[in-house]
């Protein structure tokens, strides 16, 4: 199935010359949707999701909640910020889905300056998940590497970080102050509103 589709839509539009709303009829691209159940060892949940990458999704989704991970002292090593915000840019101009719809996110695992592992989704927590799982399922660690994402990171992203083992996250988006103070007592360096003027380190 495909990550998008396409509706008919009715356009009202302000036309200044007639003073009055006038209709246009267009065809939008939407995402799509999915209802998933993903199990493994007697647990069961579902998940609203894009219906692309579910193998990945599920291997980062347990992998996350099982607490697999090892955790790596490697990744502490200082990052300039150039570096951040050139990744992030790149992340938000790889995604074809995000441009064609404006209703998706994405996650990826990064190291050197590069996109190592991508995953995106309606959902900023399964586009996470995926981008984990995709790492997963090529028998690498997540942990080695550092998290860009486009979504916020309020204290249920923040917890999902702390189990996942990775100590660095960039985002795009804001950051809460619960999810602040549960990442710092974790010891995980967290960075917002990345873009090409600049970071924001908490």
């Amino acid at each position: 199935m495909k990550n998008t589709s396409t509706a008919d839509v009715q356009k009202f539009r302000y036309d200044s010359a007639l003073a009055k709303y006038v209709v246009d009829i267009d065809t939008d691209i939407l995402a799509n949707e999915i209802v998933v159940e993903l199990s493994k060892d007697g647990q069961t949940v579902e998940l609203s999701c894009s219906p692309n990458d579910i193998d990945d999704l599920k291997s980062g989704f347990f992998y996350i909640i099982d607490k697999e991970s090892p955790i790596l002292s490697n990744i502490s090593d200082e990052i300039e910020p150039k570096e951040m915000c050139d990744v992030m840019n790149e992340l938000l101009n790889s995604s074809t889905s995000f441009k064609e719809t404006a209703n998706m996110h994405s996650s990826a695992l990064c190291k050197d300056g590069k996109i190592i592992y991508l995953g995106e989704d309606i959902s900023r927590f399964c586009s996470i998940c995926k981008a984990i799982g995709r790492c997963v399922n090529m028998n690498d660690i997540p942990s080695k590497y550092y998290l860009c994402t486009t979504g916020r990171i309020n204290s249920n992203v923040a917890n999902k970080i702390v189990d996942s083992g990775i100590k660095r996250i960039v985002s795009k988006s804001a950051v809460t102050d619960r999810a602040i103070g549960i990442l710092k007592e974790n010891s995980i360096d967290i960075f917002g509103f990345a873009n090409c003027r600049g970071i924001n380190m908490y």
